[in-house]
């Protein structure tokens, strides 16, 4: 049986060796560990510091850390304004050398359009989360470059597997049936998309697209919803996020798609937090849901979303060998048997498609010509160390 490490047992976990060395006990073995500790965004804290701002209220700082930084990574935090902008400054004794650019400044504008006007008229250096067609826009622009990696994104609308009549299979493959995935490519992401083929990163080992059979099919899918009892279909809803334009044309194009097959679907437009809450109690029968795994391990991945013991396992989605699978692969160290079983979980999941498979949208970042070192990273998208100016 897996043992849990328990929060009083980290002292004991954890044994300083020498200035440079930690050693580490853990109850059971884990292949993840090592790649976990990789991430960037797992940095180790100044324990000098923090013990500095402990307090009864606030016993591990999580507080002051919501709005101070206490890590010995390239950069500090010297202002945050929460929905305004964040500035970073270089920390000269970063063990790498010091960055090369001195300050970095986030700020937030909340549409695409403004980004990318900012960007133009050289307001600011770098723009993140352009779409598709502006994307597209500043391709043919000089003094402005566009970055772009597959990376490990995943797009999709997942289906409450335990609501009729998204409790049938053969209904939730029908849906897989119906997605003009080529007029998606072309109309939505201007051919900078590819689409989704396993529940497994594309980039990432033991992925395989083996089992991805769909096509756009009418006939396949009219065939299987009338199998399942629904020949002329039946009405649902599908939710997505105010102001994002990519999705509210996605959702278009999906709910023409599904009419033709007699699936008759709501259209939601809510805000973001709205749509996160429906979804999270299992309130809205369909939504988007755009996500990546920051660790390149299949099992991990399959931890997250299919696992039906995970806490964002918001589909619903239930496989008793799944399951087994999944946990046997977090603790094993049998690399063969982690591959073949993570295959399983791949083909089992594309038989029962608990999600409507879409597109991985890539990462793409607009820069000024000038600007360079751009580098992509699994958890955050880029990281910016590496970037300097010309």
């Amino acid at each position: 049986m897996t043992q849990i490490l328990k929060i009083e047992d980290f002292d004991a976990a954890f044994t300083r060796v020498d200035d440079m060395t930690v050693r580490v006990s853990i109850p059971n073995a884990s292949p993840l560990l090592e790649k976990l500790w990789i991430n960037s965004d797992l940095g180790i804290l100044d324990s000098d510091t923090m013990k500095e701002h402990l307090t009864p209220e606030d016993p591990w700082g999580q507080r002051w850390l919501a709005t101070n930084s206490a890590s010995f990574g390239p950069y500090k935090v010297t202002k945050y304004s929460p929905g305004q902008e964040i500035i970073y400054e270089a920390n000269t004794d970063y063990y790498r050398g010091a960055p090369k650019l001195k300050k970095v400044i986030f700020r937030e504008m909340p549409t695409s359009a403004n980004r990318l006007a900012a960007l133009q008229a050289g307001a600011v250096d770098v723009a993140e989360y352009l779409s598709p067609r502006e994307l597209s826009m500043l391709g043919q622009m000089p003094g402005v470059t566009v970055n772009k990696v597959f990376g490990n994104f995943i797009h999709r609308v997942e289906m409450q597997n335990e609501t009729p009549p998204f409790d049938n299979p053969k209904v939730r493959l029908a849906l897989n049936y119906l997605v003009p995935r080529d007029e998606i490519a072309k109309a939505v992401y201007f051919d900078t998309a590819r689409p989704t083929k396993s529940p497994i990163s594309e980039i990432y080992p033991a992925f395989t697209d083996e089992y991805y059979n769909f096509s756009n099919d009418l006939e396949k899918a009219k065939a299987l919803l009338a199998e399942a009892g629904l020949p002329d279909g039946f009405k649902t809803e599908l939710g997505y996020r105010t102001g994002d334009q990519l999705e509210e044309e996605l959702a278009v194009i999906l709910k023409t798609a599904f009419a033709k097959a007699g699936v008759d679907v709501t259209l939601s437009k809510l805000p973001a937090s709205t749509l996160v809450e429906r979804y999270t109690k299992g309130q809205i029968p369909m939504y988007f849901f755009r996500d990546m795994a920051i660790v390149p391990d299949a099992a991990y991945v399959a931890n997250l979303w299919l696992n039906s013991n995970s806490l964002i396992d918001y589909s619903r989605f239930h496989s008793d060998e799944v399951n087994a699978l999944i946990n046997s692969a977090l603790t094993s160290t049998d690399e063969d048997k982690r591959r073949a079983d993570m295959k399983r979980v791949q083909q089992i999941t594309m038989e029962n498609a608990p999600w409507v498979f879409l597109f991985n949208p890539g990462y793409q970042l607009a820069t000024r010509q000038n600007v360079k070192g751009y580098s992509w990273y699994t958890p955050n998208g880029n990281a910016w160390f590496d970037f300097h100016k010309e």
